[in-house]
């Protein structure tokens, strides 16, 4: 049970980790693109490797700042969620008009950001799933068996407190998604 589970966080933290390098690499080809598209429009002749050292600063910023936002509890979130949308009244035909235009500019930039975005949290979200990993060992496999086969013994929603003498080992089956758990009412019950 716990190498199975164990092995399955080990799989989604390395594609977290494979999803995490696309976006990194998407991140920088757009700043380096964005920085030499700026130059040239500007006839803006600087040092040669001026772009990519943009690029690497802005890439920087990126996952600074998202890592920062991943350990505030942020992440994605949807569209109208996001501060890109307008949200203007569509019940004129001038709010209407306003908000298709508006959207022209700010829905590929939500795309972008959520991109951008993409690159820390999916780096976070794999290191976070390699550290939930649960200490293989024979005695704790055995107390979870054990544990799960009480839980299950009881076809309904119990307190959690019944098991308040072996906290550690109902939380591994919570996480491990054997038991439901109800945060709100405390309580527990097999799947």
């Amino acid at each position: 049970m716990i190498a199975a589970f164990n092995r399955h966080q080990t799989l989604l933290a390395a594609f977290n980790c494979l999803l995490s390098a696309i976006a990194v690499v998407a991140t920088f080809v757009f700043f380096l693109a964005a920085t030499a598209m700026v130059m040239k429009g500007f006839g803006f002749k600087g040092p040669p490797g001026l772009p990519f050292w943009v690029a690497s600063v802005c890439l920087l910023f990126v996952m600074v700042f998202g890592i920062f936002e991943f350990r505030r509890g942020g992440g994605h979130h949807g569209y109208h969620e996001s501060d890109l949308y307008p949200g203007f009244d569509l019940s004129t035909g001038s709010g209407y008009l306003a908000n298709h235009r508006v959207q022209e500019v700010t829905a590929p930039a939500y795309i972008l950001s959520q991109i951008f975005l993409a690159a820390p949290m999916q780096l976070m979200k794999g290191i976070d799933r390699i550290q939930s990993r649960i200490p293989e060992t024979e005695d704790l496999e055995r107390r979870l068996d054990s544990l799960l086969r009480e839980v299950n013994a009881t076809p309904k929603w119990h307190p959690l407190l019944t098991y308040a003498n072996r906290a550690e080992e109902i939380g591994y089956l919570i996480r491990m998604e054997k038991i439901q758990f109800s945060p709100n009412k405390g309580t527990v019950r097999p799947l």
